[in-house]
Protein backbone atom coordinates (compact mmCIF):
# COMPACT_ATOMS: atom_id res chain seq x y z
CA UNK A 1 0.00 0.00 0.00
CA UNK A 2 0.79 3.76 -0.09
CA UNK A 3 1.79 6.22 2.70
CA UNK A 4 -1.51 8.86 3.02
CA UNK A 5 -0.22 12.78 3.18
CA UNK A 6 -0.82 12.66 7.02
CA UNK A 7 0.56 9.97 8.56
CA UNK A 8 4.11 8.04 8.93
CA UNK A 9 5.42 5.40 7.35
CA UNK A 10 4.74 3.43 10.80
CA UNK A 11 1.15 4.43 10.73
CA UNK A 12 0.72 3.40 7.37
CA UNK A 13 2.48 0.10 7.70
CA UNK A 14 -0.32 -0.50 10.40
CA UNK A 15 -3.20 0.84 8.29
CA UNK A 16 -2.12 -1.31 5.45
CA UNK A 17 -2.03 -4.48 7.67
CA UNK A 18 -5.34 -4.16 9.18
CA UNK A 19 -6.86 -3.15 5.63
CA UNK A 20 -5.03 -5.91 3.49
CA UNK A 21 -5.03 -9.08 6.29
CA UNK A 22 -7.82 -7.78 8.74
CA UNK A 23 -5.08 -8.14 11.60
CA UNK A 24 -3.81 -5.48 14.16
CA UNK A 25 -0.12 -5.82 14.77
CA UNK A 26 2.68 -4.28 16.70
CA UNK A 27 6.00 -2.99 15.15
CA UNK A 28 8.82 -4.36 16.76
CA UNK A 29 11.79 -3.53 13.95
CA UNK A 30 12.97 -3.18 10.36
CA UNK A 31 13.26 -5.29 8.16
CA UNK A 32 15.20 -3.29 5.48
CA UNK A 33 14.25 -0.25 2.66
CA UNK A 34 14.04 -0.68 -0.99
CA UNK A 35 14.03 1.20 -4.16
CA UNK A 36 12.72 0.00 -6.91
CA UNK A 37 12.10 2.60 -10.40
CA UNK A 38 10.67 -0.26 -13.01
CA UNK A 39 6.94 0.57 -11.80
CA UNK A 40 5.12 2.31 -14.55
CA UNK A 41 4.06 5.23 -11.86
CA UNK A 42 7.51 5.86 -11.46
CA UNK A 43 10.34 4.78 -8.92
CA UNK A 44 9.31 3.91 -5.60
CA UNK A 45 10.48 3.13 -2.27
CA UNK A 46 9.08 0.41 0.06
CA UNK A 47 9.68 0.31 3.58
CA UNK A 48 9.34 -3.18 5.17
CA UNK A 49 9.07 -3.66 9.24
CA UNK A 50 8.73 -6.80 11.50
CA UNK A 51 5.44 -7.19 13.02
CA UNK A 52 3.56 -9.00 15.60
CA UNK A 53 -0.02 -9.69 15.31
CA UNK A 54 -2.07 -8.22 18.30
CA UNK A 55 -5.50 -8.81 17.24
CA UNK A 56 -8.09 -9.04 15.00
CA UNK A 57 -8.55 -12.16 12.49
CA UNK A 58 -7.06 -13.46 9.48
CA UNK A 59 -9.25 -12.71 6.80
CA UNK A 60 -8.35 -10.95 2.29
CA UNK A 61 -8.53 -7.55 2.07
CA UNK A 62 -11.25 -6.14 -0.98
CA UNK A 63 -8.03 -6.89 -3.80
CA UNK A 64 -7.02 -10.60 -2.78
CA UNK A 65 -9.10 -14.01 -2.65
CA UNK A 66 -7.11 -15.35 0.50
CA UNK A 67 -5.04 -14.58 3.18
CA UNK A 68 -2.59 -17.02 4.98
CA UNK A 69 0.40 -17.64 7.14
CA UNK A 70 3.38 -19.31 5.85
CA UNK A 71 6.43 -20.22 7.39
CA UNK A 72 9.83 -19.16 6.47
CA UNK A 73 10.46 -22.53 4.20
CA UNK A 74 6.68 -22.82 3.46
CA UNK A 75 6.24 -19.87 0.65
CA UNK A 76 4.80 -19.90 -2.48
CA UNK A 77 6.64 -19.37 -5.41
CA UNK A 78 4.68 -16.67 -7.88
CA UNK A 79 5.50 -13.33 -5.77
CA UNK A 80 4.10 -10.19 -8.18
CA UNK A 81 6.80 -8.18 -7.54
CA UNK A 82 10.95 -8.52 -7.62
CA UNK A 83 11.06 -5.79 -4.74
CA UNK A 84 8.57 -8.16 -2.58
CA UNK A 85 10.32 -11.47 -3.72
CA UNK A 86 13.59 -9.55 -2.28
CA UNK A 87 12.02 -8.93 1.21
CA UNK A 88 10.67 -12.23 1.95
CA UNK A 89 14.09 -13.68 1.04
CA UNK A 90 15.82 -11.43 3.57
CA UNK A 91 13.15 -12.35 6.29
CA UNK A 92 13.19 -16.11 5.04
CA UNK A 93 17.09 -15.82 5.48
CA UNK A 94 17.06 -13.71 8.97
CA UNK A 95 14.31 -16.27 9.85
CA UNK A 96 16.40 -19.05 9.50
CA UNK A 97 19.80 -19.97 11.31
CA UNK A 98 22.74 -18.57 9.94
CA UNK A 99 25.11 -21.29 8.47
CA UNK A 100 27.80 -22.04 10.59
CA UNK A 101 30.96 -19.03 10.14
CA UNK A 102 28.48 -17.12 7.80
CA UNK A 103 26.41 -13.77 9.02
CA UNK A 104 23.36 -12.95 8.40
CA UNK A 105 24.15 -10.14 5.07
CA UNK A 106 23.66 -6.50 5.18
CA UNK A 107 22.44 -4.65 7.69
CA UNK A 108 18.89 -2.75 7.77
CA UNK A 109 20.30 0.84 7.56
CA UNK A 110 21.64 -0.04 4.05
CA UNK A 111 18.81 0.30 1.41
CA UNK A 112 18.73 -2.08 -1.53
CA UNK A 113 18.17 -1.49 -4.97
CA UNK A 114 15.63 -4.27 -6.90
CA UNK A 115 13.72 -4.30 -10.12
CA UNK A 116 10.15 -4.15 -9.65
CA UNK A 117 9.65 -6.80 -12.35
Amino acid sequence: GFIEYDETPQEAALRECREETGLEVRLVGLLDVYHYQSDFRGSGIIIVYRAEVVGGELCPGDDASEARFFGPAELPREIAFASNREALRRWQSSSLPPARGKGRGRGADETQEVDQA
